[in-house]
């Protein structure tokens, strides 16, 4: 997948989630102008958003600047770890990808867990 990692449903939805929350403040129309220029600008389409972090990240710099862009981004984050109710996402400095490969792999093993808690393999 070219500039794109795995995200699990579970994580996908949530994203999309956080997204859409972040998004609500702005309004619909910010929203799907935002969609456009990352359509437009990155070929980066809304069911890729948490596919293809970097790009995602890369757009929302050159969309709203780098502090309003760090600032949405960070808002972004806050939400989904709050969405997947995983805490510690203020205490790194990574970007996108490295965020999302970081909650792939908490609820892989947060599944695993739950899985041995309940008997299964």
């Amino acid at each position: 997948m070219k500039n794109g990692i795995y995200v699990n449903h579970e994580l996908e939805e949530a994203f999309q989630k956080a997204f859409d929350r972040v998004f609500r403040v702005f309004g619909e129309t910010a929203k799907e102008n935002l969609l456009l220029f990352l359509k437009e600008s990155f070929s980066l389409s809304r069911a890729d958003l948490a596919k293809k972090p970097l790009l995602l990240e890369e757009g929302l710099m050159e969309a709203f600047r780098a502090g309003g862009g760090m600032l949405i981004k960070r808002m972004l984050l806050k939400e989904l770890y709050g969405e997947l109710q995983v805490s510690g996402y203020g205490d790194r400095d990574w970007n996108l990808p490295e965020h999302l490969e970081n909650l792939r792999n908490l609820l892989e093993m947060r599944s695993v867990a739950l899985r041995q808690l309940h008997g299964g393999t």
